[in-house]
């Protein structure tokens, strides 16, 4: 009735993604609890009994091969997609390491001990190059020191810690 004009700016938020590779212990209750907080959930495994639609209902996407590298090739990745390794298998780890270290990510995690981490990232650096310990986006040990011991609560420390780092930028 005014006659005036009114102009309405619609800022959509798209909803993070979560890339999981290693859909094991870990990776099921992080999986779970990320899709409660909104992420849109990827799982790359390289077996199908681990990683399914039955087992992983919230995932958008399932990849699987046993060659975890052609895997790892199917995924797409985007500058501001987290991704936490947990495959607790010292040559998936590496591989995802090393095609995860050459993607422009918000967030890379890795589940491993201590030395597992260092002798990984030493591999890195000596075979490709690649320093992930001078990365910002790169979290290991994953998650906040929450004294977690049982698998949820492991999930919810990286998930804190993920939440924790999208909400600072």
């Amino acid at each position: 009735m005014c006659g005036g004009d009114i102009s309405v700016f619609i800022d959509v938020m798209e909803s993070p993604k979560l890339i999981i590779i290693g859909g094991g212990k870990i990776g099921y209750p992080l999986a779970k609890i990320a899709d409660i907080l909104g992420f849109r959930v990827t799982v790359v495994d390289s077996t199908e009994e681990v990683a399914n639609k039955e087992r992983f209902p919230m995932a958008e996407e399932i990849i699987v091969n046993k060659d975890l590298a052609k895997a790892l090739d199917q995924v797409k990745v985007n500058p501001n997609d987290y991704v936490v390794i947990l495959t607790g298998n010292p040559h998936h780890d590496y591989i995802a390491l090393k095609k995860m270290a050459k993607k422009n990510l918000a967030y890379l995690g890795f589940l491993g001990s201590p030395v597992k981490t260092k002798t990984l990232l030493e591999k890195l650096k000596t075979e490709e190059g690649i320093d992930l310990s001078k990365k910002k986006i790169f979290h290991s040990p994953v998650g906040l020191n929450i004294y977690a011991v049982t698998p949820e609560e492991i999930a919810l420390s990286i998930l804190a810690e993920i939440v924790k780092e999208r909400r600072s930028l």
